[in-house]
């Protein structure tokens, strides 16, 4: 089960995520998998209302609970996940084997990305987000998977990271100046899709 996952400062409620979306369909004889956070950017009173438990495909380690006979299904912790993706091969497996992963609004944490980062954090960080441990879990990824050597969601991760190598410098500024605009895009096309001046996303 996974909570509502605030970011961010405390005086200010931004949702990471609302339960996660994992879909998966076989292509040209290799698998395609996406994800999604639900809500990501919203602001917790503009969807408040709306949110309610539910079965999702996904979670995050900021924050889960997990029953303990999961491991016994073989739902293992894959070590071969360094950097990327581990949350999401825990769900897929227990997907695969007949289990259900749940979303609970009522359940609310909120992952500190308001705090700068100090010193000490920067070995761990620069370890786990560096290309090294990064092009492995891709990689490790694509086998486990059978996701396609040209597989369009995995090249986006492996640009997101070069972009997520930054984070620690970004840190040292403040959180509202990155996060502010994101809001503020996620607000506009809200708005724009409620007077249809452009189209719905597709459903997933």
């Amino acid at each position: 089960m996974g909570p509502l996952v605030l970011e961010g400062s405390d005086k200010l409620s931004i949702i990471y995520m609302a339960g996660g979306d994992l879909i998966e369909e076989r292509v040209d004889g290799y698998n395609r998998v996406r994800q999604r956070h639900r809500e990501m950017f919203n602001t917790l009173g503009s969807v408040k209302n709306q949110l309610t438990r539910e079965p999702v495909g996904s979670f995050e380690f900021h924050c889960v609970l997990l029953r303990t006979d999961v491991f016994a299904t073989k739902c293992f912790l894959d070590e071969g996940f360094l950097s990327h993706r581990e949350h999401l091969d825990v769900a897929r497996e227990i997907r695969l084997r007949g289990g259900e992963v749940y979303f609970e609004p009522l359940s609310v944490v909120r992952y500190d990305t308001h705090r700068k980062f100090e010193d000490y954090d920067r070995e761990f960080f620069e370890l786990r987000w560096g290309e090294e441990w990064s092009n492995s879990s891709i990689e490790y990824n694509r086998k486990k998977w059978e996701v396609g050597p040209e597989d369009a969601e995995l090249k986006r991760l492996a640009n997101w990271t070069k972009k997520h190598r930054k984070l620690f410098e970004r840190t040292q500024t403040s959180w509202a100046v990155h996060v502010a605009p994101l809001v503020a895009r996620k607000k506009l096309a809200t708005w724009l899709r409620k007077h249809k001046v452009i189209a719905e996303r597709e459903s997933q």
